[in-house]
């Protein structure tokens, strides 16, 4: 016994150490974060530099069949895409003000609810008038952006393409953009609004079919999504047609976040959604289905959540389906 005791006190003595020694290096450097870059790199025609803070464009465009390919949407960091009225559905793209395309466009005009999600973005918002419900709201609340409104007097930062045919037709470009941030002295810089992390390596990707579904009520905007593992990315279909940007490349998302809001009419023909509030959503990325939840106060971002952890999105373009509550999402 007198040589067993001072050996015990000696094993605990090493353990005590031990721990301390994994406590102090925890506390050193801190949780372990995804690795973040300091060198601007270009992944899927987004500049990564904008993921960490940015001056961000909001800019209204239109999503009919005669405006595909729209103009510079291969260089949107977010795309949103929600229904407007009789069926059909609307975009509004954000871009970095420091990598922006040549031309955007077609514009179209605001709805309440892109506000609501252009506020969280900050910089400016571009659109060609509104619905009454949204012009009310740009004139009688406080925005953290600032308004472009191509029916005003800020029409000398818009072009028409008589190519196209009216209302489908309207344009900006790069140097007119610029123009208008100095105007404004638009110059804050955001963050980017969420977690960015590595892709999942190629040997972990799923090999099934994966798709989705977002069943907007026309068929011209009958939205389906399909993985493709060699790029860790999804195609963009409108029914059985695949979807391109207008320099032929692809569409290709590396996330697709679906928000189930509650809709209603409230008008004759116009839609309210419940975009300040909570729901259910889904993210689709490295080919998987992940069930969240979002959220968004009237003073703050939206949120994904999963559990009580923010999601964590790949690097590249991201598009936000907003999926009515009586519409069924699909996937497999």
């Amino acid at each position: 016994m007198k040589r067993i005791i001072p050996n015990l006190w000696a094993y605990i003595l090493i353990v005590l150490t031990v721990i301390l020694l994994a406590l102090l290096f925890l506390f050193i450097i801190g949780p372990v974060n995804w690795p973040q870059t300091e060198e601007v790199v270009y992944i899927d025609n987004v500049k990564i530099e904008s993921y960490v803070k940015a001056n961000y464009l909001n800019i209204m465009l239109d999503n009919s069949s005669i405006a595909m390919p729209q103009a510079g949407l291969e260089k949107a960091i977010v795309v949103y895409e929600a229904l407007i009225e009789g069926g059909f559905t609307r975009l509004m793209a954000v871009f970095n003000s420091e990598d922006l395309p040549e031309e955007i466009g077609p514009i179209r005009s605001a709805r309440p609810y892109f506000l609501t999600l252009a506020d969280d973005w900050q910089g400016t918002y571009w659109h060609a008038g509104g619905s009454p419900q949204a012009l009310n709201s740009l004139k009688n609340e406080d925005w953290n952006f600032v308004d472009i409104n191509e029916i005003s007097y800020q029409g000398i930062y818009f072009y028409r393409d008589h190519s196209f045919i009216n209302s489908h037709n309207l344009f900006t470009r790069e140097e007119l953009i610029q123009t208008a941030l100095a105007k404004y002295e638009v110059e804050d810089e955001i963050d980017y609004l969420w977690e960015i992390k590595a892709d999942l390596q190629e040997d972990y990707r799923t090999k099934e079919n994966k798709y989705i579904h977002i069943p907007y009520t026309q068929g011209a905007n009958d939205v389906y999504w399909f993985y493709n593992r060699e790029f860790n990315s999804w195609e963009r279909f409108i029914g059985d047609d695949q979807q391109y940007y207008i320099n032929g490349d692809s569409i290709l998302a590396k996330n697709v976040i679906v928000l189930i809001v509650e809709t209603r009419l409230i008008d004759i023909e116009r839609l309210g959604m419940d975009i300040i509030g909570n729901g259910e959503a889904f993210l689709f990325r490295d080919g998987q289905k992940q069930e969240i939840t979002w959220k968004k106060d009237r003073d703050g971002s939206l949120e994904l959540i999963s559990g009580q952890r923010p999601v964590q999105l790949n690097y590249g373009q991201t598009w936000v389906q907003i999926l009515p509550q009586y519409l069924k999402l699909e996937y497999n």
